[in-house]
């Protein structure tokens, strides 16, 4: 079977994504910062307290619109696993991975390889 040499650039890329995104985990997921501690109390409470919230998130930029609750559903899962801030980052590094993954794949079925790649770089160098 013949490799194409721009999926073992896009592997290389996805492994570069992993190890800059586990490097920053401390960093990124504290207890001091905002969302991360609203995230991880109310995964806690799911997990050890079986508090099941109704409504998710607020939505950025509409305060009165609210996001599903399944995000906190998922975070319970690693918390209840290993109980600390790291293991929400964990969680969250790896739906980035699969989500660059997802819209790489469509980028590369809908507009071909030199999109797919372009859309790699952008979304594995980004900031969150």
């Amino acid at each position: 079977m013949k490799r194409h040499p721009i999926f073992i650039l896009l592997i290389g890329l996805y492994a570069c994504m992993l190890v800059l995104k586990l490097y920053s985990l401390p960093h990124l997921y504290q207890v001091d910062d905002g969302d991360t501690a609203r995230d991880y109390m109310i995964a806690k409470h799911i997990a050890y307290h079986d508090e099941y919230p109704l409504t998710g998130p607020n939505i950025s930029f509409i305060d009165s619109l609210r996001a599903s609750p399944l995000y906190y559903y998922l975070l319970a899962i690693p918390v209840r696993i290993y109980d600390s801030t790291l293991s929400i980052g964990v969680l969250n590094i790896l739906i980035q991975t699969v989500s660059v993954i997802s819209l790489c794949v469509l980028a590369y079925i809908l507009f071909g390889q030199t999109t797919a790649l372009v859309c790699a770089i952008v979304l594995i160098f980004s900031q969150e």
